[in-house]
This record gives C-alpha cells, structure tokens and sequence, in this order.
C-alpha cells in the first residue's frame, strides 16, 4: 500500500500543476471571448474534448487518467489504478490517502476558481485494473469554504 500511497502523491501533483492548468486555460479562452452570457456545459465540452485528445495518459507508475468528461457543471476525471483491482484497494485508506490532498490542490489553485465560482463540480473517479469502480472525490466550492 506504500507504492499506492506514493504514486498518488505523485498523482495529485501532477493532475493540479499540468492537466489543472491545461484545462482552465482552454476554459478561460472560451469565457474570455464570450458574450456577456456564459455557457459553461460549452466551456465544459470543449475543454474535455482537446484534453481527450491527448488521452490516456500515465499520471504516474500507478494511476491513468484514461478521459474527462464535462457536461451539467460536472467536469470529471476517469482514472484507472492500472496495478490493482478494486478488491485490492482499501477504500477508506484510498479515500484517506487522496481526498483532502486533492480537495486542497483543487481549492487553492487560481485557475480553479472560474470552475468553483460558477458551481461547478469537479470529480476525480477510480477504478481498478478490472475496470471496477473504487470510489469518486467530488470537489465543490463549499467545500474548499472548509479549508
């Protein structure tokens, strides 16, 4: 569970100061040449879609993001633990390990922001190597109201 442990802080570095910024920066062109009425589910779309393009992809020696998807003020990460199946997985201990480090990243990061201050939800989703679900973090703005 240590080499679990450690690729997931590998992880959420990497998905804050890479994919974070990739995404807000196509996200904030479409809503800086908008009109004054912004259609986030179309901000949504076409941020997931050119980062689709370039997916999957490893994260680290453990974990996949194998697509986003954006749509309904949801932009969701789908990611796969490609050395473990879901049985092989604590998921409180997943949960412990991961939730508030990427609840943290998510909630001070800047380019974040526009996403949380249009009540946008962001999701990260797991699943094992057998294409089983693990569990999801939700992040929204109240909850970076706790930190």
């Amino acid at each position: 569970m240590s080499k679990l442990k450690y690729g997931l802080s590998i992880f959420t570095f990497i998905i804050s100061f890479i994919f974070v910024k990739y995404i807000v920066g196509i996200g904030l062109k479409s809503y800086n040449t908008s009109n004054n009425e912004v259609n986030f589910n179309k901000i949504l779309i076409e941020t997931v879609s050119n980062l689709n393009s370039n997916l999957p992809m490893m994260i680290d020696s453990e974990t996949r993001l194998d697509n986003a998807t954006g749509f309904n003020k949801i932009l969701q990460y789908n990611n796969t633990l490609i050395n473990y199946t879901a049985n092989e997985i604590s998921v409180n201990d997943f949960f412990n390990a991961l939730n508030q480090k990427i609840i943290n990243k998510v909630c001070t990061s800047k380019e974040m922001q526009i996403f949380l201050n249009n009540d946008i939800t962001i999701k990260y989703e797991y699943r094992g190597k057998n294409g089983k679900h693990i569990m999801v973090i939700d992040i929204t703005k109240s909850k970076c109201s706790t930190i």
